[in-house]
């Protein structure tokens, strides 16, 4: 369909409208990239999808948390040859959770819900990712302390040694000397810092 008849019809208007009923950042992205069908058979198989997805949703509700869009940051994590952080992990989990129950439920009834089910066999789950991430990532916490076997012995003997240096501190600070000059006893330790 050339241009002409596009702003005529007021495609990029269609798709703003439609945009608006979309429930996840990943859905709206799938609505931008929208464009005319010219295959009349292709044509019926989404109208006949649309349908199916209509009737599903009056009987049961679509599992579409955790849908956002980490293709970027991914991207350039894996670019940029950094480690990613720890959120950008969990979102991923997230994501990826979000996809297995949206393959499930699309999958549920096949003989009802034929075109919906094949949609939902197409869409990949990575288990071993999954479990990966899940077994490294604590969700509130960040990198979890046995991540791997170096970092859990890094990170032991960080907590050693902040625990020496603590020690040292307030063994000086126990000087009568310079208790006059300190404004409160004792060391506070917050956010990594002393």
């Amino acid at each position: 369909m050339n241009s002409h008849a596009l702003r005529v019809l007021e495609f990029d208007r269609i798709r703003e409208v439609l945009a608006a009923y979309a429930v996840t950042p990943l859905g709206k992205l799938a609505i931008a990239d929208l464009g005319p069908l010219n295959d009349v058979a292709e044509i019926r198989l989404r109208l006949e999808e649309v349908r199916e997805m209509g009737e599903l949703t009056e009987i049961a509700r679509l599992p579409l948390g955790g849908f956002k869009d980490v293709a970027t940051e991914v991207r350039r994590v894996a670019e940029g040859g950094q480690p990613s952080e720890p959120d950008l992990l969990y979102d991923v989990l997230q994501l990826l959770r979000g996809g297995l129950a949206l393959r499930e439920a699309l999958s549920r009834q096949p003989g009802d819900f034929p075109n919906l089910a094949r949609i939902g066999e197409r869409m990949i789950d990575c288990p071993e990712l999954r479990q990966e991430i899940e077994r490294a990532v604590a969700p509130r916490d960040g990198i979890r302390d046995d991540a791997t076997p170096k970092l859990l012995q890094i990170r032991r003997d960080l907590r050693k040694l902040r625990e020496s240096i603590r020690e040292r501190i307030n063994r000086k600070l126990s000087d009568s000397r310079l208790q006059r000059a300190m404004q409160t006893e004792g060391i506070k330790f917050k956010n990594d810092r002393y």
